[in-house]
């Protein structure tokens, strides 16, 4: 089965696209149904970085740095190619050649063939905020975003691994030992099969403020998915390691109201420990790990 276009207009609007929107103030593309940047100007490539020849023939999206976005620009996209709409506005996050995050105002807009069906499409493209580079409060948030988990605020995998490592550089300076507790809650996922998700996010934030609780304010809280966390803490001896452990048992040990509902509260807590600077970050956070299975098994018996 073949199907065949009138691309005359095609070819008559892209002359004019050359001749108008070369030097538009505004970056500007020409798009393909699949999504392909067939035209791009040069105030699109100051935009984000890349030379007209690296752009033509890619994605559309391959820039956009949010997996949110991406899946809302899809959307629309699709929407325009099934003619189900005709122009869309979105805000989205790229990410600059460079690798700097930067936002972008999209307007997306049909051009129909002679038999009223999507041709191809045309993208303008404007960086909202202070020019191409983030404004200092969109920047820290964003950030923040990529360091923080979204929902408890605590730090994420990615921080914590780098705080861990600023500890470890420090041992060898100050002495002491750092600490490492890996934390799981006991019998989680029953809360979330009889009260649904909402409830059992709300118990995840409630554990997370109980463990920023028990913990100094120099010491690092994460979450590292599902119901794990992890504290990281300089302490003066080994014994104050084991003590700090026992803090955050306690803390976790008992009941808590969570949307009316009383809900039992308790953990398992490994604990890995370390004086020697030189100690890989990923060993402690394995032993610990290992630690806090070797307690739960006991739980469960």
């Amino acid at each position: 089965m073949c199907q065949f276009h009138d691309i005359s207009r095609y070819r008559e609007l892209q002359l004019l696209w050359r001749q108008t929107v070369s030097n538009a103030p505004i970056g500007m593309a020409l798009l393909d149904l699949d999504g392909h940047w067939t035209e791009v100007n040069e105030k699109l490539c100051e935009l984000v970085g890349y030379d007209r020849q690296e752009l033509i023939g890619s994605s559309g999206a391959m820039l956009i740095d949010d997996l949110d976005d991406r899946n809302a620009h899809g959307a629309a996209f699709a929407a325009l190619c099934e003619s189900r709409e005709t122009s869309a506005t979105l805000e989205v996050r790229f990410r600059h050649q460079d690798g700097a995050p930067f936002w972008l105002l999209i307007r997306l807009s049909m051009v129909p063939g002679a038999d009223d069906r999507p041709v191809y499409l045309v993208g303008q493209y404007e960086p909202l905020g202070s020019g191409v580079r983030l404004s200092e409060e969109r920047f820290e948030r964003l950030t923040r975003m990529a360091l923080h988990d979204p929902l408890t605020g605590l730090a994420n995998r990615t921080l914590l691994s780098d705080r861990v490592e600023q500890e470890l550089a420090e041992l060898g300076e100050r002495g002491g030992v750092l600490a490492v507790l890996m934390i799981d809650l006991d019998r989680f996922k029953p809360v979330n099969d009889r009260h649904g998700h909402v409830v059992g996010d709300q118990l995840l934030t409630a554990v997370a403020q109980e463990l920023i609780s028990a913990v100094r304010a120099t010491d690092t809280v994460a979450r590292l998915g599902g119901d794990e966390f992890v504290v990281a803490a300089w302490v003066p001896d080994f014994a104050e390691a084991e003590a700090l452990r026992d803090r955050v048992v306690r803390r976790l040990d008992g009941s808590t109201v969570v949307s009316g509902l009383s809900l039992t509260m308790t953990a398992s807590v490994g604990l890995a420990t370390t004086q020697n600077p030189k100690t890989p970050s990923h060993f402690l956070l394995d032993r610990a790990d290992q630690q806090m299975y070797v307690v739960k098994q006991r739980v469960r018996a």
